[in-house]
């Protein structure tokens, strides 16, 4: 587990620095104007890619994880065929949408917006197979095609003087990239599931399997902004960037926890199918352990060195150190909790962890409507780690009562 972990990290961190760089670039071409709009409609399409996915990555990763085990290409090809013509399905309603809503508002609409909004529907069918992938052991090959070939695509591309150097020109790369990447998908699923086409799974089963995660997916995504919002809603726009700022460092923590959960989730599946519980617990405390240990030296230098890593944003961030403190324990209590979304999501848990993070989420966001007036970031910190600290609880409980295992003990 520890040389895939330190591979599956390898790639991620080289892919994040290819996007920056690839933002660089962006930035240095286009002007801070056409720069702002091309990562606006980013941030937009890759919020729509998570309604659009119909919460179907996760489902078709479990699924798969314990039809690739038996064999089962026929199945394992129908799942993922059906899910690939939900998702289209829904994207294409998406975009047919919010062409309309443009039209109306504009009258008129822009040809990048075109190719933006036609790149919805290949953007969100790669995620689903790389997650079908992965769980038919091509976690490597997975992580590639999502992770590497479209930042190393769009940078060679500009360097190699292909495209003109225009918001519109960014924008055609842009889909012709994720066109490129969904075939290349495409083709290494194929081969994953020995070619077998076949389209006979229920659509029906599919939706309500995934509906579940689907708000799951939309309302985390609120909780892990839940404090910039809530600065924002009360207009105290200098603390949103000093918040959004420490999160973002914060966050990096979630590299390291991104890797061990990718090579996890899976045998979580596997275990569980087979009902071999101790390999599970095993797997889990393992992980746990791992996840631990590779951010601990991350850990320990924002903690001691948080003024220093601060003022790389600007003169006013070292003042506020405190929080980037505060927000880096918040972090590490949910490394300390171990991989315990997934382990609930792939051992049928979807309706389960809904019901958490809507709780969770409700809570902290009453906690910040009632703190944030009256102290400000720190009240939004209070809300963040009041919806982090729920959702762990709720964990803890649901897992000690169906599997024995107490994602609190923390060695």
């Amino acid at each position: 587990m520890l040389v895939k972990s330190a591979l599956v990290l390898f790639i991620k961190v080289l892919g994040a620095a290819l996007s920056f760089f690839w933002i660089k670039t962006i930035t240095s071409n286009l002007g801070a104007s056409d720069a702002g709009t091309y990562l606006f409609w980013i941030s937009t399409i890759t919020v729509l890619s998570s309604g659009a996915s119909l919460g179907l990555n996760n489902i078709s990763l479990k699924e798969v994880s314990i039809l690739y085990g038996k064999k089962d290409f026929y199945k394992i090809s129908a799942l993922v065929h059906k899910s690939v013509f939900l998702i289209f399905l829904a994207s294409a309603i998406i975009v047919a949408f919010l062409y309309l809503a443009l039209f109306l508002y504009n009258e008129h609409i822009s040809k990048y917006q075109i190719f933006f909004l036609v790149s919805l529907p290949f953007l969100t069918i790669i995620a689903l197979l790389s997650h079908a992938i992965q769980g038919s052991n091509g976690l490597y090959s997975s992580m590639i095609a999502v992770a590497l070939i479209q930042p190393i695509a769009l940078i060679a591309a500009v360097s190699l003087n292909l495209v003109h150097l225009t918001l519109e020109s960014f924008s055609m790369l842009f889909l012709i990239i994720n066109i490129a990447i969904f075939i290349i998908s495409y083709v290494i699923w194929l081969i994953k599931c020995n070619f077998v086409f076949c389209f006979e799974y229920s659509a029906k089963t599919l939706i309500l399997a995934g509906s579940s995660l689907l708000v799951y997916q939309l309302v985390q995504q609120f909780n892990t902004v839940i404090g910039q919002m809530l600065l924002g809603f009360y207009k105290l726009d200098k603390e949103v960037a000093i918040f959004a700022v420490c999160i973002k460092v914060a966050s990096l923590l979630s590299f390291i926890t991104f890797s061990v959960n990718r090579i996890v989730a899976p045998n979580f599946a596997i275990f569980y199918e087979s009902n071999d519980i101790s390999k599970l617990k095993n797997e889990f405390e393992k992980a746990k352990k791992l996840m631990l240990l590779g951010v601990l030296p991350l850990i320990v230098f924002c903690l001691v060195f948080p003024k220093y890593i601060l003022s790389f944003f600007g003169s006013e961030f070292p003042d506020y150190a405190l929080i980037l403190q505060l927000l880096i324990f918040q972090q590490l209590f949910v490394v300390l909790c171990g991989p315990s979304t997934y382990l609930i999501v792939m051992t049928g848990g979807e309706k389960r962890i809904r019901n958490q993070v809507l709780l969770s989420s409700f809570f902290g966001t009453l906690i910040g409507v009632i703190g944030v007036p009256f102290l400000g970031i720190y009240g939004a910190v209070i809300a963040s780690f009041s919806a982090t600290f729920i959702s762990q609880i709720l964990s803890f409980s649901y897992l000690r009562h169906k599997l024995s295992i107490n994602i609190l003990r923390f060695w």
